[in-house]
């Protein structure tokens, strides 16, 4: 087998947003591929040929590859694309990389970012969600670490608490999600940590919650930031909006950006 680099979802994150000149070819089937695929914040050079083409007719395909720029390749679990790297590093391209681990990695990655002042006496961070389009939340303050919206990547947030030096306790929804599986349910379950959502959207729920209604106010330690809920209706029954110590609104997917 011959040696090929290979890139984690989160060097491919930053080669997007960093504006990086590379021709992404997804070697998936059509159908996986329409269902879905990369995007990135800025429009993304994507081109799908399926590893079956280039098995059956593979110089008339290596040849609608691009060799002007860097290829990064992706596929379902890792081996088509190294099949595909192998036969364009064979043919004389001089820069090919594959997605370690297939394009799931890129469906669960999440990426932190923290959002709010310096100056505040907590931390507020942003984990974005590139694969999904979504986004999920942590406050962080004297060791707690509440978290909002997480998805079931577990070991992530399991791995951000240990590097913060902290414990995740509580966990709140927004709202009962129905794009993809909220991880409330695991990090109660592994972690201990209380669920915290509002009744209307959870009164089927199988699992031990506590309900977040209006107006109903939670601190975080003695003198921490105050997590404030706002009934919200519309996108789901129970919809919620957080306010963040009177300061930052986390709306689920309630009020969005124009």
């Amino acid at each position: 087998m011959t040696f090929v680099k290979s890139f984690t979802p989160e060097n491919l994150f930053s080669s997007l947003s960093n504006k990086d000149i590379f021709l992404l070819l997804d070697v998936r089937n059509k159908n996986d591929f329409s269902r879905f695929q990369i995007e990135g914040p800025f429009e993304v050079d994507i081109l799908n040929i399926p590893y079956f083409d280039f098995l059956e007719k593979e110089d008339k395909y290596l040849s609608k590859v691009s060799r002007q720029k860097p290829v990064k390749i992706v596929c379902a679990k890792e081996g088509s694309a190294q099949y595909v790297a192998e036969l364009l590093t064979g043919d004389g391209f001089d820069d090919v990389s594959i997605l370690k681990g297939g394009i799931n990695t890129w469906g669960k990655m999440l990426v932190p970012t923290r959002i709010n002042e310096k100056s505040d006496k907590y931390e507020l961070y942003q984990f974005i969600r590139p694969g999904k389009a979504s986004c999920s939340y942590a406050i962080i303050y004297s060791g707690e670490i509440v978290l909002i919206d997480p998805s079931r990547n577990i070991h992530f947030y399991k791995e951000f608490a240990e590097e913060q030096n902290g414990k995740i306790s509580r966990v709140f929804e927004t709202h009962l999600q129905a794009d993809y599986i909220s991880g409330s349910r695991l990090i109660a379950s592994e972690i201990g940590a209380e669920v915290f959502v509002h009744p209307n959207d959870f009164k089927n729920a199988v699992f031990s919650f506590k309900k977040m209604e209006d107006d109903h106010r939670i601190r975080i330690g003695k003198d921490g930031p105050e997590i404030r809920a706002t009934h919200t209706p519309g996108h789901t029954l129970g919809s919620v909006s957080y306010i963040v110590d009177n300061s930052y609104l986390i709306s689920g997917d309630t009020v969005f950006i124009n």
